[in-house]
């Protein structure tokens, strides 16, 4: 089992939508919080309601402003982060950016970005963590990953190699680490009510997930991840969506494709033309 009171967490891309509601939900478990977002994202203003809770048990040490788009900026959250505390207990990889439309489509500036970000810096930051957490015997890795991750949906193929990319990262490191005593949880949620929904488009596709369909809200989504780590389990999936799909991928391969294509019929609709 991991306890999480007192044990100090970096966590990157806490000013989204799943970012705001670990901050919430670690508090509330008595964590030690380093929180990491972009320079752009006024991350003191999103989670000022946050620190004001009068019954959170937990306390934020420190917030980092840091592009993770690059090796540069990876070393120095690390750097900036043990500046605040020199112990660090768990690495949460949760910064991430979507883009939707035909990979063909999408400009390769923009699509490596995205790789960088999902999938390079959450190698970068392991790499310079764990070494510290094998030393100790003790630590514990999370990655922030996605039922993409799992089934390749239309329309958001770098966002599914990046999250892919991340399922085969934490599964191998898991074993790496095992004998460490370090463990790694990695989270597939389904469509969850975030900002991430409105990112960037191209080729006409724009997502209008129903009122009425199948969509996670963030503290659901949240309150398993956090009973996932407590477990040390490796893989974690939020609801009975993500756990139909991963079950009928595995015993049903070719039909989890098919009704993928269905599903992204339904929300992604071309934009009207001006």
């Amino acid at each position: 089992m991991t306890v999480l009171r007192d044990k100090v967490i970096l966590l990157t891309g806490a000013g989204g939508g799943l970012g705001i509601e670990m901050v919430s939900q670690f508090l509330q478990e008595g964590s030690l919080l380093v929180l990491s977002d972009h320079p752009s994202v006024a991350l003191t203003e999103r989670i000022k309601s946050i620190k004001q809770q009068a019954s959170t048990a937990g306390r934020i040490l420190g917030i980092i402003s840091m592009d993770l788009s690059d090796s540069e900026g990876c070393l120095r959250l690390w750097e900036a982060c043990q500046s605040i505390h020199p112990s660090l207990d768990i690495l949460v990889n949760n910064a991430g950016i979507a883009l939707l439309g035909p990979h063909h489509l999408i400009p390769s500036e923009k699509w490596e970005k995205l790789m960088q970000i999902n999938l390079l810096s959450p190698m970068r930051l392991t790499q310079l963590v764990v070494p510290h957490m094998i030393q100790r015997r003790s630590g514990h890795i999370v990655n922030i990953s996605s039922v993409a991750g799992q089934v390749g949906p239309p329309n958001l193929a770098s966002y599914a190699a990046s999250k892919f990319g991340l399922r085969g990262f934490g599964e191998a490191l898991s074993e790496e680490l095992l004998p460490h005593d370090v463990f790694v949880t990695q989270i597939y949620p389904f469509f969850t009510r975030t900002p991430i929904l409105d990112s960037q488009r191209f080729g006409g596709i724009d997502v209008q997930v129903p009122d009425n369909g199948p969509i996670y809200e963030p503290a659901f989504v949240i309150r398993e991840l956090i009973q996932g780590i407590k477990k040390n389990q490796l893989h974690v999936f939020p609801g009975a969506i993500p756990k139909a799909i991963v079950t009928t991928y595995r015993f049903f391969p070719s039909l989890v494709p098919y009704l993928s294509r269905l599903s992204m019929k339904r929300i992604n609709k071309p934009s009207p033309r001006k």
